[in-house]
């Protein structure tokens, strides 16, 4: 069977070797020193979905809520200068569809703890008035057991 994501990364490999195409670059941006394995593990997660963030692609991480309030501290960290960081997040979670709560009970509690966390009145408003909707399956999420401070 023909496997195109091997024949892909075979390609690239090949034209990188042959001079061909774009350059590949290979870029390492090391946890602090003090982390240890999870919180390295973590900033490393995090660091990957900055980059999510510059490019418009998705984000990974295991609980929506904290990807969401490590990725804003890291904005913060690495853009600095930068005054438009809240902005900038709100349109790529929009523009990615996260701030699309029908039905949606992952969104919808992982933006009520980013909105918690940094009191977003008009968020945490929008997405506790979806969980209220969706009280009856929100316990099937995994963003229910970290977002327990809010007494739904």
């Amino acid at each position: 069977m023909f496997d195109l994501r091997r024949a892909y990364r075979t390609n690239l490999s090949l034209n990188r070797d042959l001079g061909i195409g774009p350059p590949l670059y290979e870029l390492f941006i090391p946890a602090p020193n003090e982390y240890l394995k999870e919180a390295a593990f973590r900033w490393h997660l995090t660091t990957r979905n900055f980059f999510a963030f510059l490019y418009g692609k998705p984000l990974v991480g295991v609980h929506f809520g904290k990807t969401l309030v490590e990725l804003q501290e890291l904005l913060h960290l690495f853009r600095s200068g930068n005054s438009n960081n809240d902005n900038d997040l709100m349109k790529y979670l929009e523009n990615l569809g996260y701030l699309e709560f029908a039905h949606c009970p992952d969104y919808s509690l992982g933006l009520l703890q980013f909105a918690e966390h940094y009191q977003l009145k008009e968020l945490w408003i929008d997405a506790f008035t979806h969980c209220v909707g969706m009280n009856e399956i929100l316990s099937e999420s995994s963003e229910f057991p970290v977002c327990e401070a809010t007494q739904l």
